[in-house]
């Protein structure tokens, strides 16, 4: 219950803060960057968008003409170091977070490269956003919660690997119909797994709150928070030359 649907523009102001009017190369980590990856595509970014899952990348590859899709592990990439002017993550899992992840991001990138963390949260600081947790959270205690996502980006962008960080919010309101929430609600896996009467029960409440706060005729604004981050690469050891200057030349 944390991903956008389609009915809302991301704001374009994060845009231009997370990567900067100059066109470069990006690497893009995990399928669910793809729709990231469009947004800044029509921008003129050239991008790599790397996963692990085959089947998961087979599925993107026509909505991302253009891109590139390599299938890796983040820990493993097959890629030459300061090949990237910036590398983008859409998620923090904690496989992103771990050491080795950590390394290879830094290492594919320039000097001076940056790293940029995008996160799409649910505001709970609106009162009946809370309320609608609160209900889910019965069937679900970690539904429309981000801590674990946001301890990962911290351990991330907080790691010897990158410096400098800076970080900025930016609001993202959602049109939102009654058959829509509680379609979002009915693919929580927790409210999924419930009987089917303490599935209709849960899913009544829901639909008592949606009619508590909503206007007749007009869907809810279901508001999420727009969390990036930016940090600049350090490479350590290194001589902080990048590739090109080595005499090593590749075409994605």
């Amino acid at each position: 219950m944390d991903m956008v649907s389609g009915q809302a523009t991301f704001p374009e102001q994060a845009l231009d803060w997370l990567l900067p009017e100059e066109k470069g190369d990006v690497l893009a980590l995990n399928v669910a960057s793809h729709q990231a990856v469009r947004r800044f595509s029509r921008r003129g970014h050239n991008f790599v968008l790397v996963d692990a899952d085959a089947a998961a990348l087979a599925k993107v590859r026509a909505r991302l003409p253009g891109v590139t899709l390599v299938c890796a592990a983040a820990g493993r990439l097959p890629i030459p170091s300061c090949a990237f002017q910036a590398v983008l993550l859409t998620g923090a899992s904690a496989e992103l977070a771990a050491k080795p992840a950590l390394a290879e991001l830094a290492r594919v990138l320039v000097p001076g490269g940056k790293l940029v963390v995008q996160l799409t949260l649910r505001d709970d600081s609106v009162p009946w956003v809370r309320r609608l947790a609160e209900i889910v959270r019965r069937a679900d205690p970690l539904a429309m919660s981000a801590s674990g996502q946001a301890a990962n980006v911290e351990a991330i962008v907080g790691s010897v690997n990158f410096r400098v960080r800076e970080t900025r919010d930016f609001r993202l309101w959602v049109p939102m119909r009654k058959a829509g929430l509680l379609d979002q609600v009915r693919g929580n896996p927790g409210v999924a797994a419930l009987d089917e009467s303490a599935r209709a029960a849960l899913l009544a409440d829901v639909e008592r709150l949606y009619d508590s706060v909503s206007r007749v005729g007009e869907p809810l604004r279901l508001p999420y928070k727009i969390a990036c981050w930016r940090a600049e690469v350090v490479h350590l050891g290194s001589s902080d030359r990048p590739w090109r200057d080595n005499g090593l030349s590749i075409t994605f």
